[in-house]
């Protein structure tokens, strides 16, 4: 048989959208140190067990960042006319892309949302051995509390592994929502571009809802952890 007559496989078509992740590309910082503050509870915990626990971003303080991603997302696949264009025109794919993309909303909203769990930690100076106040008054008990310094240098990041290291992004409110839309737009051109088979349309609004997904967790957390 002839390979070269085969159609790409699904793993090549998704491949195809790997520019468009390229954002997301962060490496483990190794020229800086890392600080997680926290109570003396904690710390004492953490270094009598040997072991971090992540926590899930729905049962935390501030759960924005990650939930505006979200929204945005949920906003432009709600407008049919957004969709048309990467749809090649024709309503009924634009229909099928649409319905496509809020199956997995749901699926993560449902079944996967619960089983994300993060851990934050921000970048300390050597040289400012008091560390910052900032986060002392909002994490640190105040200044009764304990600062956990880790090298990064030291972990070795395991490309299977399904931990995701991101920086914060702290924008406004509309330079949020011009972000996700700018990359919601690239996805629309590279979909119309690839003009994918109707039964080949769950790819594209499985990369559109992760590429959404992960702009939430990326604008939202410093380390990140999924299961």
């Amino acid at each position: 048989m002839d390979r070269a007559a085969e159609p790409p496989s699904e793993i090549e078509l998704v491949a195809q959208f790997n520019p468009l992740y390229e954002r997301f590309q962060h490496q483990v910082p190794t020229d800086t140190l890392l600080a997680h503050y926290t109570s003396i509870q904690v710390m004492e915990s953490i270094l009598r067990n040997n072991e971090v626990w992540f926590s899930n971003p729905l049962f935390m303080n501030d759960m924005q960042e990650m939930r505006s991603g979200l929204e945005e997302g949920t906003r432009f696949f709600s407008n049919k006319e957004l969709l048309l264009e990467a749809a090649g025109g024709d309503a009924r794919r634009a229909d099928i892309l649409q319905q496509l993309y809020f199956f997995y909303f749901r699926h993560f909203d449902e079944q996967q949302a619960i089983d994300t769990y993060i851990f934050c930690l921000t970048e300390h100076d050597s040289s400012h051995d008091d560390g910052l106040l900032s986060m002392w008054r909002g994490y640190g008990q105040h200044g009764n509390g304990a600062a956990l310094i880790f090298d990064p240098s030291k972990l070795t990041l395991v490309p299977t592994s399904p931990l995701i290291f991101g920086k914060v992004s702290y924008v406004s409110d509309a330079q949020r929502t011009e972000q996700v839309n700018a990359m919601l737009n690239e996805w629309v051109a590279l979909t119309e571009r690839l003009a994918l088979p109707d039964d080949k349309l769950h790819l594209a609004a499985y990369v559109a809802f992760s590429l959404v997904n992960t702009r939430a967790h990326d604008q939202a957390l410093w380390f990140l952890g999924r299961e």
